[in-house]
């Protein structure tokens, strides 16, 4: 990034989870505008909140936090990749499920 606007954006490094859905919130953040901005995602340069990473393979969808990755048809957990002793499964599921809901009122409500 220091070769693209040095000025602009200091070269840093990120060591936390980071996806796709990251990008417009943190664009928005460098634009310098002020009104509230809903997203999925997170500004990739704001380390205080959680991060999640969601990911789609067809009918299933999955999670990938620090703590660890799951993958869901929607009914049922597929797998279970936990990264550190403390990943808790149950409520990696919880939030997945949440999340994939809330996609989905969203979308039919046209939001």
């Amino acid at each position: 990034m220091s070769e693209v606007a040095p000025k602009l954006l200091p070269a840093q490094k990120i060591d936390y989870v980071v996806s796709q859905l990251d990008l417009s919130p943190t664009l928005y953040r460098l634009t310098g505008l002020t009104p509230v901005y809903t997203a999925f995602g997170r500004d990739m340069f704001d380390a205080s909140v959680e991060r999640v990473a969601l990911v789609s393979e067809g009918n299933n969808m999955g999670s990938v936090t620090q703590h660890g990755a799951i993958r869901h048809t929607g009914k049922q957990l597929l797998s279970v990749q936990p990264y550190q002793t403390d990943f808790d499964v149950s409520a990696a599921e919880n939030l997945l499920l949440s999340l994939d809901k809330t996609a989905y009122v969203l979308l039919k409500n046209n939001r």
